[in-house]
């Protein structure tokens, strides 16, 4: 999936964890990482609701960058996830 920014907008993402996790398992925790220019404002997760976030920025035009999350489960196991992002003037 590729999601389009422009390089002002500060705009937050959300990964849905609900499918990746067994029954027998929560969300434990979830870090975020973004590659330059693009920044990270700021992260956050729910183990409740198996959801995490993540605001970001900046970016140049033209670039493609692929934003990644990987979650730590109650098990110790890691699950990982991502997308593709697009910044590009105008949007």
């Amino acid at each position: 999936m590729i999601q389009l920014k422009s390089p002002s907008a500060k705009l937050i993402y959300t990964f849905d964890w609900a499918n990746a996790i067994a029954d027998t398992a929560t969300l434990h925790s979830v870090a975020h990482s973004v590659p330059e220019p693009v920044v990270l404002i700021s992260e956050a997760y729910d183990v409740g609701q198996q959801l995490s976030n993540v605001e970001i920025g900046g970016g140049a035009h033209g670039g493609l960058y692929v934003i990644q999350a990987r979650a730590t489960l109650s098990t110790g196991e890691t699950v990982t996830d991502g997308f593709t992002l697009r910044v590009f003037e105008g949007v």
